[in-house]
């Protein structure tokens, strides 16, 4: 029983319910009767211990409104009427409802002289959640609530009702579980076999694989047959119906999603595909999305590639320029070890590395993880004393060595179980991980979300979202994304932006300022720059990227142009902005004018003196680079030609500037 239970409870579970919340502790009156505990009305009393598991009728809860001799529901209105031992005022009711939720139509209250007070009154039907809370909330009563009494009708939902518990508080605000670990429910969940979890670094989509289910590509065509599904998350919260991902990723193969980049427009997968879809034989591959939907994925070629486990696994960075494999090769430690390659300028990967002896162990390492800091590796291995088969752990990597790394950490006993723990993965946000488990699952394995604690989450970074534009037309374009450090210009990770809608998305680890651009053919890049040297939590930040037709007249603005305060000395932090201009021009027969501009402090004269100083600083590194002195004018403007306002420290950073106008071309 409840009530029985609630004396056990770990210390953990009394903090997640505590909330000054006070859980019924008998029951008075109740419409049906029955002979044992199990779905019985004592059920209602005492902590939730149901609502925390997957969405059913659970024998820790009290099923309304059926009747057990014949395990059919009553067409008649149930009720239950439950009390507490310590009367008090209160604002709030909350009714945990762990399946078929929306059957019930009245609430009431019985104050200490047994007086009702009716505080909720609706109408029963089925509603989209399979379950929910229902939180009524009210001015504070003037008298002590003794008793709660919830009347329905369950035959008017499609499922069982069952309620798990039912608080009474005088919370502020609706009273909400902060659930360890959940099961994501019936829209994702089957019958078969969900594995290998793979969540988007925006958190928005949920790529998995499912087995033998009869919709996929590969159903009757082999036993073990697995096909790659999707979900979104909607505007509530919630992930929507499950669909399969179709041609051309789906085959008659072992087909799977290994990672995916920030904009969700790069899909990596196991396995080689022929030019018709069809599968080729093991290995890696890479697929884009376009209008018409995702390409035919195309083979990754990694240099000295060989593998002498059956198994494989492989994880891209975000940046698309780091490949973690775990394999076997004559250099591995055990078994499966976890190796780093890197791409090459034309477009393959290096021989594969060995991470070293901090990460990998004499037994099997395996499905790492690398989060969206660049740093967080997180893998499965039996090779460290932990749980179970295998377990999930965390390390950090301290350098750009790939060698040097922390001590891996296992994740406890709130991730890792006594069974085969891996296939971790964790959005940019770092809030929640997603994993498969068996136990309390629909068939076989289930996915999971679990809620990450503290030392368990990898370092803070920042997203960048916006749309690549013609800033003359405001027409979506699709280009190429790069991102930079802007101390050196190294090119540190690439992005596409959609090509309908010019969307994109791109992630940039704290610690560091970077630059971004888009590149498009016959565009140039309005730039634009961020520093997050001190950020401290997860941001999602909108900029969209502007670009300029190469055209007679356009005026281009240089975002990345730096000079130290009052001087016209341009800082190294300009030079690979100003590069780009070089190339601009050796690529084009334009002629342009560089104009520098100031805000309105100081006076008029210092401003324009200041402006030219600087127009002509920039000009002076353009014709170092070789471009010739007669396409290239310089011209201050100072103060008088403000784009925005000076009354603000923002309008004044906008108008202190540098930009070309092409003259000819």
């Amino acid at each position: 029983m409840k009530n029985r239970i609630v004396l056990v409870l770990c210390f953990i579970t009394q903090i997640i319910f505590a909330q000054n919340v006070q859980w019924a502790c008998e029951v008075l009156d109740c419409s049906q009767k029955y002979l044992n505990e199990k779905y019985s009305s004592i059920q209602a009393c005492g902590v939730p211990n149901a609502y925390l598991k997957r969405p059913k009728a659970s024998s820790n809860s009290f099923v309304m409104g059926c009747i057990e001799e014949t395990n059919k529901e009553t067409t008649q209105e149930a009720f239950i009427q439950l009390k507490y031992c310590t009367p008090k005022l209160i604002s709030q009711v909350s009714i945990l409802e762990n399946s078929g939720p929306g059957s019930i139509t009245k609430v009431l209250l019985f104050d200490t002289a047994n007086k009702e007070h009716i505080v909720y009154t609706g109408t029963a039907k089925d509603i989209s959640a399979p379950k929910r809370i229902l939180n009524i909330q009210f001015p504070t009563t003037d008298y002590k609530v003794a008793s709660v009494k919830i009347i329905s009708m369950p035959s008017k939902v499609s499922s069982w009702n069952c309620i798990d518990a039912v608080g009474i508080s005088n919370l502020k605000h609706p009273y909400t579980i902060d659930i360890p670990i959940e099961n994501l429910g019936p829209k994702i969940n089957s019958k078969y076999e969900e594995i290998a979890p793979l969540v988007s670094p925006d958190g928005t989509l949920l790529f998995f694989t499912r087995e033998n289910d009869p919709n996929n590509k590969g159903y009757n065509k082999r036993e073990d047959d697995q096909d790659i599904w999707f979900s979104k998350l909607d505007s509530s919260g919630e992930w929507t119906e499950a669909k399969n991902v179709g041609f051309p990723l789906n085959n008659t193969s072992y087909n799977r999603v290994i990672s995916v980049t920030p904009d969700g427009n790069t899909l990596l997968l196991n396995g080689k595909y022929t030019a018709t879809g069809r599968f080729r034989g093991p290995g890696l591959s890479i697929s884009n999305k376009t209008k018409n939907g995702w390409e035919i994925p195309e083979d990754i070629i990694i240099k000295d590639f060989e593998n002498k486990n059956k198994y494989i696994d492989f994880c891209m960075a975000n940046d698309k320029k780091h490949l973690i494999i775990s394999m076997e090769d004559k250099s591995s430690i055990g078994e499966r070890d976890l190796y780093i390659s890197f791409i090459n300028k034309n477009g393959h990967w290096s021989k594969p590395k060995n991470l070293g002896k901090t990460i990998n162990s004499k037994g099997d390492d395996v499905t790492p993880f690398l989060a969206s800091d660049g740093v967080s590796l997180y893998f499965s291995t039996d090779g460290r004393k932990g749980f179970g088969d295998m377990d999930i752990y965390k390390s950090k990597r301290l350098d750009d060595s790939w060698k040097n790394w922390s001590e891996p950490e296992n994740l406890g006993s709130s991730i890792n179980t006594n069974d085969w723990d891996t296939y971790f993965t964790i959005s940019a946000k770092g809030d929640y991980a997603y994993l498969v488990r068996y136990e309390d699952s629909y068939g076989g394995s289930d996915i999971y979300r679990i809620k990450l604690k503290e030392e368990s989450k990898p370092n803070p970074v920042v997203l960048i979202y916006g749309s690549v534009i013609n800033a003359k037309t405001r027409e979506p374009i699709e280009a190429k994304i790069i991102y930079e450090l802007l101390s050196n210009g190294k090119e540190v990770g690439t992005a596409i932006s959609e090509s309908d809608k010019g969307n994109y998305k791109i992630i940039l680890p704290y610690g560091k300022k970077y630059g971004f651009r888009a590149v498009a053919e016959g565009y140039y890049a309005i730039n634009e720059n961020i520093d997050v040297s001190d950020l401290k939590t997860y941001e999602e930040i909108q900029k969209d990227i502007k670009m300029v037709p190469i055209e007679v007249g356009e005026i281009i603005r240089l975002n990345n142009i730096f000079f130290e305060f009052g001087k016209s000395e341009l800082k190294s932090a300009s030079f690979p902005e100003l590069d780009r201009v070089v190339v601009l021009m050796k690529d084009n027969a334009i002629e342009i004018e560089m104009a520098g501009h100031t805000d309105n402090i100081g006076s008029e004269e210092a401003n324009l003196k200041l402006s030219t100083e600087r127009a002509k600083s920039v000009v002076a590194y353009l014709i170092s680079k070789g471009i010739e002195p007669s396409r290239l004018i310089a011209k201050g403007y100072g103060e008088n030609k403000p784009i925005t306002t000076n009354d603000n420290e923002e309008g004044k950073q906008q108008n202190r500037r540098v930009e070309f106008t092409i003259l000819k071309k």
